[in-house]
């Protein structure tokens, strides 16, 4: 019988119109993500995690994220196959007759089940295909392209598809079919997608890597995890194993779908099913009074309606049918789950450390994932709304009863809205939780409906909108679900077309929250684009409601005359309404856009990039330009206009060898220009607003050391609603800006298109991610500037009163007037010309270093970290000054701003984030915590050496000492005080960040002294090699050979200082045995794989000492840019280290040299051994350190 039903329910299937709809749209669709990711369509592409110019698009580990991101797509439709086949005989009666067939409740079970997983397989073979078909289509890119891998697809389908398509099915299938609703098989889905968000937000911490990767019911963040530190060798020809955390995923996770059914077979029997439950207590019912003639011929008065009334009792009905449902209360208690666990292990997560649970850091952990959770559940809930009374047979009745049909419509998004209402109230009670689990107290409810109810439900209503559209308009719940899956394509699609103009962009708009300067401007520019697209999805709402389901006649035709008898009636008259609104809002933003602002498409950037190398590069590079060599400013800044003018001038010297006739200026013209004049005659040969170039002809020639002065002038001020961001760089409160709106000279190599495969296809020569070393025209050069050195500097700032102002160099006057605060900066020393300016109102602590002044200005509500920050600073400015040379300005001071990610250095001027460590919380109890406000404090500071007092000149290698020396700076500091153990951590997350960060190269890795300015080189590599060598040859060996380093090239320019100035310094400083050292770290790209084969640990009573005697296994590589391999011959020295259990205390340890193989040695220690670690401090980097630890037996 198991065969009957199978083939019986494959049958039906393969009759239904739809599961050919769903075929073809699975080949589809995976058909057009192989072509558009091969490179089909020029400039366009799908990336599926990593790539780069050397990966190819179709390698292994992309063909199994690609089928099963669009098998994810397809779960709706999954749903729709398993939880229809589960409860349809029981929609349609028939289960009553089948039930009294000689087939057992197993049989049954089993048997419909079984040909739904068949039909829902074809689907998956679909994705295959198209893929497949896809990858081997002739007029894809052929460096995209590699070698045709077939058994790629059979691993796709063994490891992924087919399980993952298993434990999906049983889920759908049998709570479907012991709940008999096929909402309630969405809902399941919805319970797997929360546990896929929880292993992606907890793949984001290395310590939290693995629990994700078993946690991920799909396995893909199971697959990048281990092929996380794959090179792009790796990924074009290697598969995945089952011999990894991937086989104990796949394992779990089939276990769990089999323990699905298995119960679903124990619960599901003819007998319950057939029955309607438990029997239920009838209530008494008061009989009526019999017929009499009095009685019998009485009228019936219908009582009057309100249309209302109705519709808010209809709301409220839908409303409790939907969040008083079992299923819902469970998804929402799941839901509640996985915000907590979000909340308490991963708020502001750096490092392992989390911050202090502000109201802003809870909600940008929390409120993120509303959209998308809101999304999925409201698509769910509004097809269940519009058919459920057709699904129960109750449609006719409902629909004959006195009511408008608006009333029924608009009702069921009411209740979507208040289901939605339901989430962000959720979000905000969870939110509160764990703030006040956390003895955090200030819970700011304003600031959570601000955000919740104001930024997330706002931009989650127009997706709602369409969702009622599309419901109606298909005239099918599940054809409505597969037109939304494609809308939500095409949307995808117009941005990986690059169509992404606002007035195109659905529901485009983002508004962001700052806990110095709230929403800033933000909230009209906000709610203007998104009544734009409300506009239009009330135009859309309207028009579904012309096809709303009343009576018996609901075909589309029949929809389609009712429409047009009907005429232009009430609903036409609003749509129309609604249209003329959002055409007239739509030529608003355009103008704002377009015409007010120069709207610039990233498409036609590039081209703009083509024309800009094509048409400048050989004609600007030919004309030799003065240096910049002064800089004077006056800068006025009005936080209240959001506006700012700034005057000032330069003293341009030709230092070349030959005369100048001609400068060529880069100047944006997007501000207001009020002056631009030089000192000697000039004639304006060529403009060029598209790219901001001027050429101006000297009347005299400029000749070598001679000086020509610019005074310029500009007004900076938005100018309507923009694109994107605000339109000024001036905020009410935490202005922070760049010198690079001010007037530059020379050819702009930044401006150039990078990707190498696309300049080939433009007819470019390939680009280099920065000059080779050996490029001397460069050499004069530094990475930060090419058009000035080392410069004179002065600036006059003012704001307004309740501001201060701040800018680099050292407060030389203050002063407030006028309602205006006023200071002048100056340096006694050459600066570069990187600058910096800010304006805020702030609280302000203080200490000092010797006769050096420290001063941090910071927002009242952030004073959690400011004794830390300062402390970190005198020791910085101590350790610094003593090794390398005298700090030159009389004071430090580092200045709070918004918004910004990152602290950044500038002479004597540290701008910091808010969110980046002023709001940290460093757990003192924590032995292993990472101090990161010390830390990041302390590296700004090194700045203050590395880059402003020695910085390199723009070729490869440039921000060795920049950035390099600088994070070993700080890791001395923090070691200061903290000891060495307690880095260990610290360079656990540095070491995983260097591999991960090579494994996502773009181009080529380069070894360390060549590296091209990439942040796993200058920050993660740089810090584990420069850790390694102080450890080998001491820190006070390094610390002198680079503070000779340092006082030999201090403000060296023409030329700039190369990385290879500066390893003969540190090669003298290592011993002959040592000197291989600098080869190693520096100079090759050098790995190794220990492994610790064995330990056993034994007490010795007569010593009173444990002994854990280990055998260990040791091998060594270089490898290319590209991550292919040579093994070389192991003579280093290797730590061998005996930690207690937890890894917090070192018991013991020993350093030997190894020669590869198998070795042993015998540790004794005074404590019981826990743990036995090889490379205890991340000082041989290995792609494997899980077989670096052990128990020590």
């Amino acid at each position: 019988m198991f065969w009957k039903v199978f083939a019986y329910e494959l049958k039906y299937r393969l009759g239904l119109v739809s599961s050919w709809i769903y075929l073809a749209f699975s080949i589809g669709i995976a058909y057009l993500v192989a072509i558009v990711s091969g490179g089909a369509f020029e400039g366009i592409g799908i990336s599926a995690g990593k790539g780069g110019e050397f990966t190819y698009i179709n390698n292994p580990l992309n063909i199994s994220t690609f089928v099963v991101a669009i098998s994810y797509i397809c779960t709706i439709i999954f749903a729709a196959i398993f939880g229809s086949s589960a409860v349809r005989d029981f929609e349609n009666g028939s289960y009553e007759i089948y039930f009294t067939k000689p087939v057992s409740p197993r049989t049954y079970l089993l048997g419909k089940f079984a040909g739904s997983f068949a039909a829902a397989l074809m689907l998956v073979l679909g994705v295959i295909a198209g893929l497949a078909i896809g990858f081997m289509m002739p007029f894809l890119a052929s460096y995209k392209i590699g070698p045709h891998m077939p058994l790629a697809y059979l691993h796709a389908l063994i490891y992924f598809a087919i399980p993952n398509l298993f434990v999906l099915g049983t889920l759908f299938f049998c709570v479907g079919i012991l709940s008999r609703r096929v909402i309630n098989s969405y809902m399941a889905g919805i319970g797997v997608f929360i546990a896929y968000m929880l292993a992606g937000t907890l793949s984001g911490d290395v310590e939290k890597i693995t629990y994700a990767s078993l946690l991920d019911p799909f396995g893909i963040i199971t697959a990048s995890t281990v092929t996380r530190y794959w090179t792009s060798v790796q990924n074009n020809t290697q598969y995945l194993s089952l011999n990894s955390l991937i086989g104990w995923n796949r394992l779990i996770w089939l276990s769990m779908g089999i323990g699905i059914i298995l119960y679903a077979i124990y619960k599901f029997d003819f007998v319950s099913q057939l029955s309607s439950g438990k029997a239920k207590k009838t209530k008494q019912v008061k009989q009526a009074a019999p017929l009499t003639e009095h009685n019998y011929f009485s009228k019936v008065q219908p009582k009057p309606y309100n249309s209302a009334q109705q519709f808010f009792y209809l709301c409220w009905y839908e409303f409790k049918n939907i969040v008083f449902n079992r299923t819902f209360l469970v998804i929402m208690s799941i839901f509640a789950l996985f915000l907590f666990i979000t909340a308490t292990q991963m708020i502001g997560n750096i490092y392992g450390t989390q911050t202090h649970p502000l109201t802003s850091q809870v909600l940008a952990a929390l409120a993120g994932n509303f959209y998308l959770f809101g999304l999925i559940i409201s698509t769910f809930y509004a097809g269940d709304l519009l058919w459920r009374n057709k699904g129960l047979k109750m449609n006719q009745l409902i629909d004959a009863s006195p009511h408008h049909s608006y009333v029924s419509y608009f009702s069921k998004m009411g209740a979507v809205f208040m289901m939605q209402w339901v989430l962000l109230i959720t979000i905000m009670l969870v939110g509160m939780f764990v703030q006040v689990s956390k003895g955090h107290f200030m819970l700011e409810p304003g600031l959570y409906i601000s955000e919740l109810f104001f930024s997330q439900f706002i931009g989650l209503l127009p997706i709602t909108l369409m969702l009622f559209f599309f419901g109606m308009v298909t005239n099918n719940k599940y054809t409505g679900y597969i037109a939304m899956i494609m809308f939500y394509a095409v949307l995808i699609g117009l941005g990986t077309l690059q169509i992404n103009h606002p007035l195109l962009s659905f529901n485009s708009g983002e508004i962001f929250y700052s806990e110095m300067n709230g929403y800033g401007s933000a909230i009209p520019r906000y709610l203007i684009r998104k009544a734009y697209w409300l506009l239009f999805c009330g135009v859309l709402s309207f028009i579904g409601f012309k096809f709303w389901n009343r009576g018996v006649d609901t075909d589309f035709r029949t929809k389609l005359k009712r429409i047009k008898v009907n005429g232009f009636d009430a609903g036409w008259k609003y749509a129309t309404a609604c249209f003329v609104a959002f055409t007239m809002l739509g030529g608003f933003l355009y103008y704002n856009m377009n015409i007010l602002n120069d709207y610039t498409s990233p498409r036609k950037w590039k081209k703009l990039q083509v024309q800009y190398e094509k048409e400048y590069k050989q004609r600007l590079m030919a004309l030799p330009q003065p240096r910049i060599s002064d800089v004077s400013l006056k800068i006025d800044i009005f936080p209240r206009k959001r506006k700012m003018d700034v005057a000032g001038s330069y003293w341009l010297v030709n230092r070349n060898s030959a005369p100048i006739d001609t400068l060529a200026m880069f100047y944006d013209d997007k501000y207001v220009k009020e002056k631009l004049i030089f000192s000697k005659p000039v004639e304006l040969k060529h403009e060029d607003n598209d790219f901001g170039i001027y050429l101006f002809a000297l009347k005299e020639p400029l000749a070598p050391m001679d000086s020509i002065k610019l005074d310029f002038a500009f007004v900076h001020k938005p100018t309507g609603i923009q694109d994107s961001g605000s339109g000024s760089e001036v905020m009410y409160n935490g202005t922070f800006f760049h010198n690079t709106m001010f007037p530059s000279f020379g050819y702009k190599e930044g401006y150039e298109l990078s990707d190498n495969n696309e300049r080939k296809k433009k007819g470019l020569e390939p680009k280099l991610r920065m000059p080779a070393i050996t490029d001397s025209s460069q050499y004069n050069n530094s990475y930060v500037s090419s058009d000035s050195d080392y410069v004179r500097y002065g600036v006059e700032i003012s704001t307004d009163a309740d501001q201060i102002a701040f800018a680099p160099g050292d407060l030389l006057e203050s002063r407030t007037e006028g309602g205006r605060y006023y200071a002048r900066y100056g340096s006694s020393v050459p600066i570069l010309n990187f600058l910096a300016f800010v304006s805020g109102r702030y609280e302000k602590a203080t200490t000092s270093y010797k006769d050096k002044q420290i001063e941090i200005y910071y927002d009242k509500k952030h004073h959690y970290n400011i004794e830390s920050m300062l402390s970190s600073a005198k020791s910085s400015l101590e350790h610094f000054s003593e090794n390398y040379m005298s700090y030159p300005h009389k004071a430090l001071r580092i200045v709070e701003v918004p918004y910004v990610g990152f602290a950044q250095s500038f002479p004597a001027l540290i701008p910091f984030s808010e969110n980046v460590g002023f709001v940290a919380k460093v757990n003192p109890k924590d032995e292993t915590a990472v101090d990161y406000p010390y830390q990041i404090t302390s590296h700004e500071i090194g700045h203050q050496w590395w880059a402003h007092t020695v910085i390199g000149a723009n070729v490869q290698g440039a921000t060795l000492f920049s950035e390099c020396f600088t994070e070993y700076s700080s890791m001395m500091v923090l070691k200061e005080k903290y000891g060495a153990e307690r880095l260990r951590r610290y360079l656990q997350y540095v070491h995983d960040n260097y591999l991960s960060g090579r494994s996502s190269e773009t181009k080529e890795e380069q070894a360390l002294y060549l590296n091209e300015n990439q942040g796993y080189l200058n920050y993660s590599k740089g810090t584990l090699v420069m850790y390694a060598l102080q450890d080998y040859i001491g820190e006070k060996a390094v610390n002198e050979a680079m503070g000779a380093f340092c006082r030999d090239f201090a403000y060296k320019s023409n030329p700039f200082p190369l990385s290879t100035n500066v390893l003969p310094y540190l090669r003298n400083a290592a011993p002959d045995s040592l000197k291989y050292l600098i080869t190693d770290l520096f100079e090759t790209i050098t790995m190794y794989d220990n492994k610790i084969l064995s330990a056993k640990q034994s007490y010795d009573k007569q010593a009173k000492v444990y002994r854990t005697d280990i055998t260990f296994s040791t091998d060594k590589a270089r490898y290319d840019g590209r991550g292919n391999k040579s093994s070389i011959p192991v003579a280093d020295y290797l730590d061998i280290a005996i930690y207690d259990a937890k890894e917090t205390k070192r018991l013991a340890g020993s350093t030997i040299r190894v020669n590869g193989g198998e070795q042993s040695i015998s540790i004794a220690s005074k404590a019981k051994p826990g743990k036995v670690i090889l490379d205890p401090f991340f000082k041989m980097i290995d792609h494997n350190r899980k077989d670096n630890i052990k128990d020590a037996g």
